[in-house]
């Protein structure tokens, strides 16, 4: 009981994590990070006055105009994941032959 226990709780606390990061860089969260490399990488390119997002306020437009991802999926999976790992933990306590 022990071993599936801290099985599903990975997957939980995993599955929960990463829905957690989509919902935040569904926020924008992680743009000024994403610029910043897309600026950073287009000076290694052949004309390097040439890009598409000349500002942060450009890019934050073109952001707010794609689709978010769905991520409450995996926040319900993680959830569940994580509630039967208590269910496995107490299952696992109660049945621990007394000293």
């Amino acid at each position: 009981m022990f071993i599936l226990t801290n099985a599903s709780f990975t997957v939980g606390v995993i599955s929960a994590g990463i829905g957690l990061l989509v919902f935040a860089a569904n926020g924008g969260a992680f743009e000024f990070i994403a610029y910043g490399f897309r600026r950073f990488f287009s000076l290694f390119q052949r004309d390097p006055t040439r890009v598409r997002f000349r500002t942060y306020a450009d890019y934050h437009a073109y952001r707010n105009e794609q689709p978010d991802h769905p991520f409450l999926f995996l926040i319900i999976v993680g959830a569940l994941f994580i509630g039967l790992s208590m269910i496995f933990l107490a299952v696992y306590y109660n049945n621990i032959p007394a000293k």
